[in-house]
């Protein structure tokens, strides 16, 4: 294209003489400050697919070689991938975006309600299902019913949800007077919310956040933060390899994006897919990451197949004392650091 770079020599970034079309001090392109429309479309479409062809060619390596990109990075080959934040970055904003949509769509199915059949009453799927039998059929039936019923799911509900699912119950009771099965049923969840009532009545209130919320609203800035920590504990593991504490950094940063790209698939195929699968599906994902991390710790800390198993069995227990961790100081941040 006509005139697309500048004939005078300055850098317009940094003030350095320009030997050639880019200057070797700062690396910005040495470019006419009146580019075109269509010039200036085309090179930011260019920056795009340069991202997304790096993007590509690293995700190729980082699921099918398990430490071949660390390894890559250590040695000094890094031009033709993506960086290693960058990657996680990218990964693991798309996983949480994605995933609460999932769940959320998942537990709206989970609490469908029958608006005519219930006359507006809350009640979670599982006694929807069991109580829509109840007048319908005898007594041992119901005795069945009553047995599936989770109390200890009924006991993590909300008072105003309890209640309604109470008041449903009785309407229900009222059709099945004899059955003392029910009539012992609904005298457990009474004291259930009888006992929710004193607590929340002596109790004063605490919009403290759990570690469970935590996860479900800054589940990014946990594994963000929890990535140095792991590398802190990798670095001791494997002190006597010499590598440095950015080495284990990078290490960190590639099994977690790999991670992430792992459980995005098994979401979705647990979301699509019946419970009995989605249950095998989390067990083959479990002995996914299990081979990616000894294939992986193998080839960079370069150990014996032993070693690098006993060597795993710590990394396993000091994951989850990083992991505490991470979740402990965004929780401790949240809730008690005015923002």
């Amino acid at each position: 294209m006509k005139h697309r770079h500048r004939e005078e020599k300055d850098c317009l970034n940094c003030g350095a003489e320009v030997s050639g079309n880019f200057c070797s001090n700062c690396g910005q392109e040495n470019l006419n400050l009146h580019e075109s429309f269509w010039h200036f479309l085309g090179h930011s479409v260019g920056h795009y697919f340069h991202f997304d062809s790096k993007f590509f060619n690293t995700l190729k390596p980082l699921i099918t070689k398990p430490g071949f990109l660390t390894v890559a990075y250590i040695e000094g080959k890094r031009t033709q991938f993506l960086q290693p934040v960058s990657m996680f970055i990218f990964i693991s904003i798309v996983y949480f975006l994605v995933t609460p949509l999932l769940k959320n769509k998942k537990n709206d199915e989970f609490f469908t309600l029958d608006a005519k059949k219930k006359e507006g009453a809350y009640i979670p799927f599982e006694y929807e299902k069991a109580f829509d039998s109840l007048p319908k059929f005898t007594e041992p039936l119901i005795t069945k019913t009553l047995e599936k019923a989770d109390l200890i799911n009924f006991s993590k509900l909300s008072k105003q949800r309890q209640s309604e699912a109470i008041d449903s119950l009785k309407k229900i009771s009222n059709n099945n007077r004899n059955n003392k099965e029910l009539k012992s049923y609904l005298e457990k969840i009474n004291r259930i919310y009888i006992s929710k009532l004193k607590i929340d009545t002596y109790e004063p209130e605490n919009d403290e956040l759990s570690s469970s919320d935590v996860m479900r609203k800054y589940g990014s800035k946990v594994f963000f933060l929890l990535t140095p920590i792991f590398a802190f504990f990798l670095m001791r593991t494997f002190r006597k390899n010499g590598k440095l504490y950015l080495e284990h950094i990078i290490y960190t940063l590639h099994f977690q994006s790999f991670a992430f790209i792992v459980l995005l698939i098994s979401d979705h195929l647990v979301f699509l897919l019946p419970s009995i699968i989605g249950s095998l599906i989390k067990i083959v994902v479990f002995g996914v990451l299990v081979w990616y991390i000894f294939k992986s710790l193998k080839l960079v800390y370069k150990r014996s197949g032993r070693e690098t198993l006993w060597k795993m069995f710590r990394l396993a227990i000091y994951y989850s004392i990083a992991f505490g961790l991470s979740t402990l100081i965004v929780q401790t941040i949240v809730n008690y650091i005015p923002h």
